[in-house]
């Protein structure tokens, strides 16, 4: 059946486009400067024929479309992206309830990354220190 309306569609459109370039150039009269711009003139044969096959190529792509889609309970959209990745847990801890109490002690943090160690600036100002005991000089070096 689809073929067939295919078919038919195909010869409808090969048609319609023979009949179009049959008819009669009138756009020239626009591109002139005005030239015969009187009221629309009756329809001739051709421009009769035009709305026929016009009209029934519609017919023909709207029966396509319904024989198309028959059978599919999707729309054409869903087809063209893949289905997006399903969650079933969610991607943050909620923390607007506190941890249950229990009896059994906390568990260490874990150790972070690699933490850079601190070091001293570059231009750090001698540290300024007072003694609490006194420091006795160094004694003298004896020669024996």
């Amino acid at each position: 059946m689809e073929s067939v309306v295919l078919t038919i569609h195909l010869i409808l459109a090969l048609l319609l486009i023979g009949v179009v370039l049959l008819q009669k150039n009138e756009g020239a009269a626009l591109l002139s400067g005005g030239g015969n711009m009187q009221a629309r003139g009756q329809a001739t044969a051709l421009t009769k024929l035009t709305w026929i096959l016009a009209a029934a190529f519609i017919v023909t792509s709207i029966a396509l479309t319904i024989l198309a889609t028959r059978g599919n309970s999707g729309s054409v959209v869903d087809g063209l992206m893949p289905p997006a990745p399903t969650q079933s847990a969610p991607a943050t801890p909620d923390l607007s309830l506190p941890p249950a109490a229990t009896d059994e002690p906390a568990a260490p943090p874990a150790p972070e990354a690699a933490a850079p160690a601190e070091t001293a600036p570059a231009e750090a100002a001698p540290a300024e220190t007072t003694p609490t005991e006194p420091v006795a000089p160094p004694a003298p070096a004896t020669n024996p």
